[in-house]
């Protein structure tokens, strides 16, 4: 039996506040997570022997490594004793290093698509528990609704967004998470806020008309903590950031970046913004030593996740 192109979204951060830090390295924060249409593609064929195997398609991204995909798997069988194996293909589509949960996302619809396709029957919050032992944010995608996350991002309650869209402007550069978090100029302070204060309104920016004419959905709320830091670690990012402003988009970093977004409230406004700063982007790279931008993509915000009636509550 084989199951065929199963989505692992991306996520993007509307906001990010750092409010604490433990004392076994992890740092409490806050955050709403909202699932976008920028997609990974994953297939898997069962595997009756038990052993567990996995690639990636190199063409798309070339430094991804297969190895939280594989660690769900053989995680799923330890934590069931599930007998059966699976062989796990992963078309990567979500920049790498990018702040948008690519990897957490592939290793959270492996064990949505493994608990279905293995009958394990686990319960979606036994699930989550089995996905946190793997990273902070794969339980987010196996709970599969935007949601206002605490703690290390065990923590959720649902959040009802509007329907919206998203630019997103990937820089070429790959960020290291462990290495942003672990500068010392990071804030680690910011003062809580509670949801009502977040009240479901996901628009972050004031009214901006992008060179392309199109206007901005506008309000807000919170920052992106870890973009300061960003910014002053990588210069490409800040230059791909610079860019993106000096042709009319105020945008805002995603976790710990690379990726940066805009909001807006129609597709046809984000894929027209979009076309627009693609037709500037090589000029723009031309004018340094290095690329500085890499892509441009437009892609939609999601009401859940597409395999979140895979699993029971």
């Amino acid at each position: 039996m084989t199951l065929y192109d199963l989505p692992a979204p991306a996520k993007l951060n509307l906001f990010l506040h750092v409010v604490g830090h433990r004392k076994d390295g992890y740092h409490l924060l806050q955050s709403v997570f909202r699932l976008v249409s920028l997609s990974d593609s994953i297939s898997i064929d069962l595997r009756r022997d038990g052993q567990t195997s996995c690639q990636t398609d190199r063409c798309a991204q070339a430094q991804e490594p297969p190895d939280i995909v594989l660690q769900a798997a053989n995680l799923l069988q330890q934590v069931t004793g599930c007998r059966l194996g699976a062989h796990i293909d992963v078309r990567k589509r979500i920049p790498v290093g990018g702040g948008l949960g690519g990897g957490s996302s592939d290793a959270a619809t492996v064990l949505m698509a493994l608990n279905r396709l293995w009958r394990t029957g686990l319960s979606r919050q036994r699930l989550m528990q089995v996905g946190l032992r793997l990273g902070a944010d794969v339980p987010f995608f196996i709970y599969g609704r935007s949601a206002f996350v605490q703690g290390i991002g065990e923590q959720m309650d649902l959040v009802d967004l509007p329907d919206l869209s998203y630019l997103i402007i990937q820089p070429a550069v790959a960020v290291s998470t462990a290495g942003i978090f672990g500068s010392p100029d990071l804030t680690r302070d910011s003062e809580p806020v509670k949801i009502l204060d977040f009240s479901g309104v996901s628009h972050f920016v004031s009214p901006a008309k992008a060179s392309s004419g199109v206007t901005q959905a506008s309000s807000g709320f919170g920052r992106n903590d870890l973009q300061l830091q960003v910014e002053a670690a990588y210069p490409r990012v800040r230059a791909a950031i610079n860019w993106a402003q000096d042709n009319g988009l105020a945008v805002r970093l995603s976790g710990s970046g690379a990726c940066f977004f805009a909001e807006f409230d129609e597709p046809q406004q984000a894929e027209l913004a979009r076309s627009v700063l693609a037709a500037k982007m090589e000029s723009f790279n031309e004018h340094g030593q290095h690329r500085v931008v890499e892509q441009v993509l437009a892609c939609d915000g999601l009401r859940e996740h597409p395999l979140r009636q895979w699993v029971k509550n």
